[in-house]
């Protein structure tokens, strides 16, 4: 009888066995984590298995995370089934580390997503808590190499000096190296000739030796790491070449030394990793103190309405919110933060968090989650803890709401680094074999090393993002907030925009508003204030403004995207929406929008918003012709085609009754005839269009308007800026490839230097990091000086 053996990886017993060197796996799947750990240099995972494959209990190193406590501070999330948590992992240090970890899931089937932040070296990490729940995560990831950092209480300050104290240190152990290496080869610079220095120059060599071995095993180090792991996924790093030259330089030295042909180059090896961390060093602070992470100027100012104790409603912003405050959350608004359902029918979409769309019905008592959206009438919540905005802003820029758009800069950029990394590879190995051939091994050596050193594409992966970041910053400042940078991108290549009609091209909020029909009762006031007051369609509330009473509690409530409200308050079944959609045949009103009120199936008549354009309309439409075609969408009739195209001009693309599914095909259209396609309208019955578009730009009459499906919220209040806007994101493109040229021009000036010998590989490591920065400093400053001329 055939020997039964047991899998490798999860222990266990193989029906069909599937071999990779002498080991043995039941499936691909145990067969490619297997790979996956060994690549890594994870191997050490298997030291926490037993002899069948199971994990080995931990010494309980985060058995606090049980506690349900504890574990409510930490989670952002937790439905019994999905759970999401951003975690603080120190560990994290380059490409490799991020591929690993986004593919978690491959480790452990409880992981559903992860999506690294590099820079800030976060995990945000989706996993599914029927299979595993939050210390089991925190324990997977201490036993890949990750340990999470998890901070109770704000603990930025000590991350921050945790990140910068290991450079530090591997910066002064260089320090003290080179400065002690090169005092000890003086004697042999000045006096070379001198003989009594003989006696004494072997043992000062093999000291200068014993001091450069701490600088290449720990001061260098993570030049050799992240190269390997570079290596191990088959792409291509600025540190691969660094690495190369460190050790050319230290074979050469090792090996004058042992043979006894001469001092070695110990001494410009010590000072070329000393300047390379002093570069890293001044890059880093550099970076810091040009940053653009979003501050608070660059967020959008979102708010949310609260019910004072006097029970009148008050929009405040997020940051204010305090616990034990009550909300009023409407139909399709985002909730802002963790807290307990008071009143109402909640039915939550959790798509923003979790990324799975089922809403979920919840009752009076239960508790939600920041970022959880409101599908029903509105409810009312009370705050048990409010959320950082950072928080939601991030869920924002989850790649659930970036749809096929590219990234072109980035992709440019990644193709040329890796090129050009591989063209110096090319290069070094060149001029290495030219000088050796001409009989100089030592010129050999210090021009491969100079040729690696010198080269450097890191100006080329950093100007796009400190361009973009610095243009986003003024637009933040200026009215205009943006999902991420890379947009500006793509709103400097738009040449069509489309335009939707109601709450863009016109401001509601200043409408005037009157009643035609059946005279309203108090009660049929307080009702369908009620009603709309649900229902986030600026219509519904310029009319809630305009009855100017208190709210009646709603029964039920259901919103008809693109049409209209139905409810029932107090037994009384009501239906509130469009001409069309109520089926009465009214006659068309120009310049006005009329919305028609049902009351037990019965028409009783209508309001009546009559249109006002916003001011500067015409201007902006004027400075956007140039360079961009442009198409209205509305879902009114054909009542106002004379106004638009007065306004627009004969050549202007109208589309009228418009459902969201329709404005969406117009923009798709478009895109199929290669238009680059800003979609710009309120975030409500287009958010489909605007996810759709290659920039998707919502109009924000008040705080509350938070539309995830858009790249960009423009306050209503600059609307007359929106040229500028524009302006600005082609004028950052252009910065950025006049800083391509200047990366360009650098390192082919570098490399000429180099490749003939005029430039030592000291001399390079100090010039590496200052084209960096002038790059930075360049794009920094330039798009800090544009000229943002508001109206």
């Amino acid at each position: 009888m055939a020997k039964s053996h047991k899998c490798d990886h999860c222990g266990t017993a193989c029906t069909d066995e599937i071999h990779l060197d002498d080991k043995v796996f039941c499936c691909e799947g145990c067969k490619s984590v297997y790979s996956l750990l060994w690549a890594n240099g994870m191997e050490s995972f298997y030291n926490h298995l037993d002899a069948d494959g199971k994990p080995v209990e931990s010494g309980g190193e985060f058995a606090f995370l049980d506690n349900e406590e504890i574990r409510s501070q930490v989670m952002d999330f937790s439905d019994g089934r999905i759970g999401v948590v951003r975690l603080f992992l120190p560990a994290i240090h380059c490409s490799a580390c991020l591929w690993l970890l986004e593919r978690l899931h491959k480790l452990n089937p409880g992981v559903v997503s992860v999506r690294v932040e590099f820079s800030k070296r976060m995990a945000h990490i989706r996993f599914n808590e029927e299979v595993m729940n939050l210390r089991q995560l925190a324990e997977l990831l201490d036993k890949i190499g990750y340990p999470p950092h998890i901070r109770l209480a704000d603990g930025e300050e000590e991350v921050k000096s945790t990140k910068d104290r290991r450079l530090i240190y591997q910066f002064g152990i260089a320090a003290f190296a080179f400065g002690n290496i090169m005092l000890m080869a003086l004697p042999e610079y000045l006096y070379p000739e001198d003989n009594s220095l003989q006696e004494y120059s072997t043992f000062f060599r093999w000291l200068s030796v014993a001091l450069i071995l701490p600088v290449l095993f720990y001061s260098a180090s993570d030049y050799f790491i992240n190269a390997y792991k570079g290596l191990t996924i088959r792409k291509v790093n600025i540190d691969q070449p660094i690495a190369l030259g460190i050790t050319a330089l230290f074979a050469q030295s090792m090996y004058e030394i042992l043979f006894e042909v001469g001092s070695g180059y110990l001494d410009s090896l010590a000072g070329l990793v000393f300047f390379l961390l002093m570069g890293r060093l001044f890059q880093r602070k550099t970076y810091e103190s040009l940053s653009f992470e979003r501050d608070y100027k660059s967020y959008f100012p979102l708010g949310i309405t609260v019910i004072r104790e006097d029970g009148k409603h008050e929009i405040i912003p997020v940051q204010s919110v305090e616990k034990g405050q009550v909300l009023y959350v409407r139909n399709e608004e985002i909730i802002p933060v963790d807290g307990t359902i008071l009143s109402g029918e909640p039915i939550i979409d959790n798509a923003f968090v979790t990324g799975e769309s089922t809403p979920v019905r919840k009752a009076v008592g239960d508790k939600i989650f920041a970022g959880g959206k409101q599908c029903g009438g509105a409810i009312t919540v009370e705050v048990e803890r409010p959320m950082d905005q950072s928080y939601l802003t991030q869920l924002w820029n989850d790649q659930n709401f970036h749809g096929n758009k590219s990234d072109r800069f980035h992709t440019l950029t990644d193709r040329v680094s890796a090129y050009f990394i591989s063209v110096i590879l090319i290069l070094s190995t060149g001029a290495f074999a030219y000088w050796t051939l001409q009989g100089s091994l030592g010129m050999a050596v210090h021009v491969f090393t100079a040729v690696l050193i010198v080269a450097c594409p890191c100006a080329l992966a950093l100007a796009a993002p400190f361009a973009n970041g610095h243009a986003m910053r003024i637009m933040g400042r200026n009215g205009l907030y943006l999902k991420k940078a890379d947009v500006i991108e793509a709103l400097g290549e738009i040449n069509r925009v489309v335009w939707d009609k109601t709450g863009t091209l016109t401001s509601v909020a200043s409408s005037e508003v009157k009643w035609k029909g059946e005279e309203l009762s108090a009660s049929d006031k307080r009702a369908l204030a009620g009603l709309m007051a649900s229902s986030r369609h600026p219509l519904s509330t310029r009319i809630v403004a305009f009855l100017q009473v208190a709210f009646e509690p709603v029964d039920s409530f259901e919103e008809v995207v693109g049409s209209g409200v139905i409810g029932e308050v107090n037994g009384v079944k009501w239906r509130v929406g469009s001409t069309q959609w109520i089926g009465e045949d009214g006659e068309s009103l120009p310049n006005k929008s009329v919305v028609w009120i049902e009351k037990n199936g019965e028409a009783i008549g209508h309001f009546a918003l009559t249109h006002a354009w916003r001011e500067g309309v015409s201007e902006v439409v004027e400075s956007l012709a140039p360079y961009a075609k442009q198409t209205v969408v509305t879902g009114d009739d054909s009542g106002e085609e004379g106004a638009l195209r007065q306004l627009f001009g004969d050549e202007v693309d109208l589309r009228f009754k418009q459902k969201p599914s329709d404005k969406l095909k117009v923009v798709a259209a478009l895109q199929d005839q290669s238009y680059r396609v800003a979609m710009i309208g309120d975030g409500l019955n287009d958010a489909g269009a605007l996810n759709q578009a290659e920039v998707g730009i919502s109009i924000a009459e008040d705080i509350n308007n938070f539309t995830p499906a858009s790249d960009a919220i423009l306050q209503a209040s600059v609307f007359e800026s929106l040229p500028q806007f524009f302006r600005l994101a082609r004028y950052t493109r252009k910065v950025v490839y006049w800083s391509f040229a200047m990366s360009f021009a650098y390192n082919i000036v570098g490399l000429s230097f180099a490749i003939t010998g005029m430039l030592s590989p000291l001399l390079s490591a100090i010039l590496m990091p200052l084209s960096s920065i002038s790059v930075v400093a360049f794009v920094s400053f330039t798009v800090s000086r544009f000229s943002f001329a508001k109206k």
